[in-house]
């Protein structure tokens, strides 16, 4: 999913006054966490892009893959409902934005491996 597409997707499901670089902002907030606390405690880590403009990174594919961007929405629903103070549909946001982001982490730490879990290759006998 690209930068544009999400905040197409958030737009269409929850209408709203914010502009593309105000939802931009959130986005970069949940990409920099999902990179620090999860992609980059795997191995192959590649290095962070953001953050991201959306003039100029609009069709830029974001971290997490499709199937969770959950991630991405429900964290936007939920800065906007803290910023309108609508506390108890910011409450729901974020109890279903946990849940998300816990299915993703979860299954991106069971299809990687850990840094801590680097092979090394020992040299072939105790003189080399």
């Amino acid at each position: 999913m690209t930068l544009a597409e999400l905040i197409a997707y958030v737009d269409q499901i929850r209408p709203n006054a914010y502009d593309k670089d105000v939802e931009t902002g959130w986005i970069n907030e949940i990409e920099h966490k999902v990179y620090e606390q999860v992609v980059s405690r795997a191995v192959g880590a590649g290095d962070f892009y953001g953050p991201y403009n959306y003039d100029r990174d609009a069709e830029r594919t974001l971290i997490v893959e499709d199937a969770h961007k959950d991630v991405y929405v429900t964290y936007l629903l939920a800065q906007m409902d803290f910023a309108n103070m609508e506390l108890d549909r910011y409450n729901a946001d974020v109890s279903m934005h946990q849940a998300a982001w816990d299915d993703y982490a979860a299954e991106y730490r069971r299809n990687h491996l850990p840094k801590s879990h680097e092979v090394t290759v020992p040299p072939c006998c105790f003189w080399c």
